[in-house]
């Protein structure tokens, strides 16, 4: 975990049931649901801003203060944000246009300008290192060479975290390694321990170094990592607490990929899923859409809560984890 003082723990004492519950909530700018549900954070996407930045700041400013109203604790904003000229470029044009270098140069400054924005975490570095053309997100892609995509991982992040910006390292585990997009299925990673080990793992242990901040699993099946047919990545407690943060050592803050993906929708009923999720090391669950899903998965959690089904203990951990993340951004 994050480093938590006193005064982070204090705020979850200070919590009732509900709000530990909505801090792991990541919503969409619906300010209905911003009041009612305590969520942490708000994904904010192209269609909610504006060529100029500007409309970013009018945004976010507008979100905290309809949060202020039902809250105490500030929401953390996750840009994904990639076609918007302010934005910048992503990870694999970076990799083709700069140097390492210029690219640690580059990040400090897009972290400067996504911080005076008021988000607070960059949808990078993407560190799937791609040996299919149809992989997820193959154009983010740093480099279908490990060696490579590890450099400009480093660079990368360390660039964003230098501005105090929030970084994302996704798709954990190896999402790069099947030709299946778990937008539209459920992937399979068909490699050994060992060849993860050697090609897929290392940049994300280059960019936990460097201090990354949160990480996106993947709605996928990784048998050399977890055999039990029954779990993806997203649902795995041998992947997100065992390996993830037991062997990698990864402290920062865990957040589910976006849950309308069919790679988790297949898992049946996304409330129920979720409560898997969060009970496996999930610390927050993407929710990337505006209807009613964010109620869904609220009442999923709330109601886990109360019958033990999901230990309040590991409630407390995830709503830690965030406020941890808002501490060190510097929010609360």
């Amino acid at each position: 975990m994050m480093r938590v003082d006193g005064h982070l723990q204090a705020i979850v004492d200070s919590m009732d049931l509900e709000e530990k519950v909505g801090q792991l909530l990541m919503i969409r700018p619906v300010e209905e649901q911003v009041r009612r549900l305590h969520p942490g954070s708000v994904i904010v996407k192209d269609e909610d801003v504006g060529d100029n930045i500007e409309s970013a700041r009018r945004l976010v400013a507008d979100l905290q203060r309809v949060n202020a109203e039902t809250s105490s604790t500030p929401l953390w904003i996750h840009g994904f944000i990639y076609r918007r000229p302010w934005a910048g470029p992503r990870d694999g044009e970076i990799a083709e246009r700069y140097s390492v270098t210029e690219a640690e140069d580059l990040c400090f400054q897009l972290g400067r300008t996504w911080r005076e924005a008021g988000l607070h975490n960059y949808p990078s570095p993407t560190v799937n290192v791609p040996t299919f053309e149809t992989c997820i997100m193959h154009r983010w892609a740093i480099s279908d060479d490990p060696e490579v995509t590890v450099d400009y991982t480093r660079a990368i992040t360390r660039g964003l975290i230098r501005a105090r910006c929030g970084t994302m390292a996704q798709h954990f585990p190896a999402h790069g390694a099947t030709p299946v997009d778990s937008h539209q299925d459920v992937p399979v990673i068909d490699l050994d321990f060992d060849a993860l080990m050697r090609v897929h793992i290392p940049p994300y242990v280059a960019s936990f170094e460097q201090g990354c901040t949160t990480i996106c699993t993947a709605h996928l099946k990784c048998p050399a990592l977890d055999p039990d047919e029954n779990n993806i990545a997203t649902t795995s407690r041998a992947i997100l607490t065992d390996f993830l943060r037991g062997r990698l050592g990864f402290r920062g803050l865990i957040i589910s990929d976006g849950i309308r993906m069919a790679g988790f929708t297949r898992q049946g009923d996304q409330g129920a899923t979720s409560v898997r999720a969060v009970v496996a090391g999930c610390d927050c669950i993407c929710i990337p859409d505006t209807d009613d899903l964010a109620e869904h998965v609220f009442q999923a959690l709330l109601e886990a809560s109360l019958e033990g089904r999901l230990p309040l203990e590991r409630l407390q951990e995830a709503a830690l984890q965030n406020l941890a993340f808002k501490d060190w951004l510097g929010i609360l």
